[in-house]
């Protein structure tokens, strides 16, 4: 009814001669849904005076029972007041080697856990993005936290410096190996040698990698 005579969907999507990546978008353009000004004014003011705790739960609030019309951009403005806290839990299960992926990752863990008490998920608003780490392994089980606590970086400087200095019958053990690991192949392997042969460089040489 508001785009003038339209021969095809992407005729509906197109604002001012450029196509809109969806029909959400297209609306919002024509100023036919509301903006999310008075939530943007909501959490700004809340983040004030209200700890990471409260603002996650005003923030599933929001989700829940306001339908913002672009909650991922809400997101993106105020993930880090909305979560404040979490690199000080990350540092309590143990995580001391924690990247800003693995920050913004938590966060959305977080939130994902809130929504699950009222019966819902994060999946249930596909503009906003959703945790990729199992961090309920993580949370629950310090074991794992404990052997998830390792810089990236770092071993991967250490797996390509020792990769290099492979011999050929090493190379080709760890050709194999990563092979079925990447591949999910779930092969098992035996490796044997005399004393000093460099089984033990082998083996560090791939937990550094993996």
């Amino acid at each position: 009814m508001v785009a003038k005579g339209p021969k095809s969907f992407d005729d509906l999507k197109t604002i001012d001669g450029v196509i809109c990546e969806t029909f959400h978008e297209a609306c919002l353009k024509h100023g036919l849904l509301e903006d999310d000004g008075e939530w943007r004014i909501c959490l700004r003011d809340a983040a004030e005076i209200q700890t990471g705790v409260q603002l996650r739960h005003l923030f599933t609030t929001l989700h829940l029972f306001c339908t913002p019309s672009e909650p991922n951009q809400l997101w993106l403005e105020f993930h880090r007041q909305i979560c404040d806290d979490v690199e000080h839990r990350l540092w309590e299960l143990g995580r001391t080697s924690i990247s800003a992926e693995d920050i913004f990752d938590f966060r959305l863990y977080l939130m994902d856990e809130i929504l699950h008490d009222s019966g819902h998920t994060l999946s249930d608003f596909p503009s906003m993005p959703r945790p990729m780490q199992n961090w309920t392994s993580i949370t629950h089980n310090w074991l794992i936290a404990q052997k998830m606590n390792y810089d990236p970086q770092s071993e991967s400087m250490l797996a390509h410096a020792q990769i290099d200095s492979l011999n050929s019958h090493q190379r080709s053990a760890f050709n194999h190996i990563c092979q079925s690991i990447l591949g999910k192949q779930g092969k098992m392997f035996f490796m044997d040698g005399f004393g000093g042969t460099g089984k033990t460089y082998l083996y560090q040489t791939l937990c550094h990698a993996i």
